[in-house]
C-alpha cells in the first residue's frame, strides 16, 4: 500500500514508522510521501525517508499525489476528522490516530464516504493489541470466568505527558487540539478494550469530571452498564505515580491487569516486558493494528469494523 503520512511528529516517526517497516510487513507499505507544517520536521522526515516527498500541507500532498492507497493521520485529534474525510474524499483507506472524531454528525459523514467509496477507515488502537491487554481478553472471552460481571480499568499518570509532541508547546496542553484532556487521551485506549469485551449493545453512561483551567479533565470516572456488566473507568494525570491495572470479573472467575503481570483464574501469574504505563509510544504494538487493517482492507474482516469501534468509543 502506498501510504502517506498526514503530520511527522513523535507518534508517526516513533510509532507508525517501525510498523510499516516491521518485518512481517516488508513490501507491503511503502511511506512515499508525508505532509508536516513545522520545518523542523519536515527536516526530520527527509532525514527518516529521504526516498519520500515532503509538503508544507496536506492539501498540497492530497491534491497533487495521485497514485496513494493509504492516508495515516497522525496530526494533533482537531484535524482528524476533517483529514480523515478529505483522504477519503482522495480515494484513499486510513489509518487514523485516535480520537476519530467526538461528533455525530462529523462520525456519520466520514461513515458515508466510507461506504459510499469502500474504503476502509481504521482507528489506531494499539491498545487493545498490547500482548498483555491481548492475553486477558482471551482469558475472558474462553469461558474461564464464566459470566462477565465486573471490567474496572484505572490509569495513573502524574501529567499530561509532555513528550507527546515534537517541538513547541504540545498539543496535550491546547484542549482545542486535543477535544479535551485524560478523558480523550486515556479514556480512547480504556474504551477499545470495553468494546472487544462487550461489543456495541446497548448501555448506560454516567461520568464525573473534574477540570483544571486550560487543561480540560485531569481526573474522570466512567461507569457504564452494559448486557448486565458493570464497568468502571478512572482516569488522572495527578497522581504520585504512572500505572495501568484492570480486572475482568466472571461468575466463575477473575483475572487481573497489574501493568507487566497477568494474575489469571487459580492466581496463575504471566509477566510481560513491557509495562502499560512505560512511555508515550508502543512500536511493538503497532504491527497487530496494521494486520486488521489489512484484514479489513481485503475483505477477511467485516467492512466497517473500527467504524463501529470508533463510534462506540466517541
Amino acid at each position: 500500500m502506498r501510504t502517506a503520512l498526514l503530520g511527522f511528529g513523535k507518534v508517526a516517526e516513533s510509532t507508525h514508522l517501525p510498523g510499516f517497516a516491521h518485518a512481517s510487513f516488508q513490501g507491503r507499505f511503502s511511506v512515499v510521501a508525508v505532509a508536516e507544517p513545522s520545518p523542523e520536521r519536515r527536516a526530520r522526515a527527509k532525514e527518516a525517508l529521504p526516498g519520500a516527498r515532503v509538503y508544507e500541507s496536506p492539501e498540497s500532498l492530497l491534491e497533487q499525489e495521485r497514485e496513494l492507497d493509504l492516508a495515516c493521520v497522525a496530526a494533533p485529534p482537531f484535524l482528524h476528522a476533517p483529514l480523515t474525510l478529505a483522504s477519503l474524499r482522495a480515494g484513499l483507506h486510513v489509518l487514523c490516530e485516535k480520537p476519530l472524531s467526538l461528533d455525530a454528525s462529523s462520525l456519520g459523514e466520514i461513515e458515508r464516504e466510507a461506504r459510499e467509496r469502500r474504503r476502509v477507515v481504521y482507528t489506531v488502537n494499539n491498545w487493545r493489541h498490547a500482548p498483555l491487554v491481548d492475553a486477558a481478553l482471551g482469558v475472558a472471552r474462553g469461558g474461564k470466568l464464566g459470566r462477565l460481571r465486573l471490567v474496572v480499568w484505572s490509569v495513573k499518570r502524574k501529567a499530561a505527558d509532555p513528550g507527546a509532541a515534537s517541538f513547541g508547546k504540545t498539543w496535550r496542553e491546547d484542549t482545542a487540539q486535543a477535544l479535551g484532556g485524560v478523558l480523550v487521551d486515556h479514556g480512547w485506549h480504556a474504551l477499545t478494550v470495553i468494546h472487544a469485551l462487550l461489543g456495541s449493545g446497548p448501555r448506560t453512561v454516567r461520568a464525573r469530571l473534574r477540570d483544571e483551567p486550560g487543561k480540560g479533565d485531569v481526573f474522570a470516572r466512567v461507569e457504564v452498564e452494559q448486557g448486565g456488566v458493570r464497568v468502571l473507568v478512572r482516569l488522572t494525570w495527578r497522581a504520585s505515580r504512572r500505572s495501568n491495572r484492570g480486572l475482568f470479573l466472571g461468575d466463575e472467575g477473575s483475572v487481573r491487569l497489574e501493568d507487566d503481570r497477568l494474575v489469571g483464574p487459580g492466581r496463575a501469574t504471566a509477566s510481560f516486558p513491557e509495562k502499560l504505563s512505560q512511555g508515550s509510544v508502543h512500536p511493538d504494538w503497532f504491527p497487530p493494528v496494521l494486520r486488521s487493517l489489512e484484514d479489513e482492507v481485503t475483505g477477511r474482516a467485516a467492512f466497517g469494523r473500527s467504524l463501529d469501534e470508533a463510534r462506540y468509543c466517541a
